[in-house]
């Protein structure tokens, strides 16, 4: 699992995956692939992974939700610094941007990390912890660090010594937050609804430096506040707590069996 992760980030930086101008599509389609192999060969079945759309309009529901609470800092901060307008790389690829965040990075990256990676730990590693009605393990941190350490030597994000404290903090965040969404509501809608409102302001809004650095500070507060959301909420509500519990854990038993 180390060195799947390792090889997806690496290559970032090989001259291969550089097809396009701005966007890394072959990156995030490799990423798509692995998720879809072990699917594809019948090793495990799609559900495992988070393809579940059940009771789908509650998640998406939530999920607009959590966008609404992420972006509002965004507007504020942007406002005020000056940072609140349209990214030229959507104006200049107006369809391969969308295209490629909505599809190859909020769904891609979900899939991959939250969807194989995660998974997996699971299996291996069990999840004998609770946050709430939320059962996790400690795939869910692994994959969180994993993911924020990607983002601190992704060239995408800058830094002149090729290294961003900025993506470091705020995809850690991100990550923790997404991948606990992924085991409260058992599958990887919501996640993937709220990476893509993320990244509507670090890509299709033109941020300054400023602003980006108070934005991720906000975005960090904002994912504590999930954290904290998903401890406190439902609290005294056992039957539905029972429920979740039982069928976040058929996942478990069916990868067993």
């Amino acid at each position: 699992m180390a060195v799947l992760v390792a090889f997806v980030f690496a290559s970032e930086r090989l001259p291969w995956t550089r097809w396009h101008e701005r966007w890394n599509f072959a990156n995030q389609a490799l990423m798509i692939a692995l998720a879809m192999g072990p699917i594809c060969f019948g090793l495990v079945r799609g559900r495992e992974y988070g393809l579940r759309v059940g009771d789908w309009r509650r998640r998406v529901a939530v999920g607009l939700g959590l966008v609404a609470v992420v972006l509002l800092p965004a507007v504020v901060v942007g406002g005020m610094t000056g940072g609140l307008s349209w990214d030229p790389q959507l104006t200049r690829y107006p369809i391969a941007t969308p295209l490629f965040q909505l599809v190859f990075v909020a769904f891609g990256e979900e899939f991959f990390f939250r969807g194989l990676c995660q998974s997996e730990l699971n299996r291996a590693w069990g999840r004998r912890m609770r946050l709430g009605r939320t059962r996790f393990g400690w795939g869910v941190l692994t994959i969180a660090l994993v993911f924020g350490v990607g983002h601190l030597l992704n060239p995408w994000w800058g830094g002149g010594d090729g290294v961003s404290w900025l993506g470091l903090f705020s995809a850690g965040g991100f990550a923790l937050a997404a991948g606990l969404l992924r085991e409260r509501f058992d599958g990887l809608v919501v996640p993937v609804i709220l990476h893509a409102g993320v990244n509507f302001y670090f890509v299709w809004i033109d941020g300054t430096p400023t602003s980006d650095w108070v934005y991720a500070g906000s975005l960090v507060l904002v994912y504590g506040l999930i954290v904290l959301w998903l401890a406190i909420e439902g609290r005294g509500d056992s039957s539905e707590a029972g429920a979740m519990a039982g069928g976040a854990g058929a996942d478990e038993r069916s990868s067993v069996a």
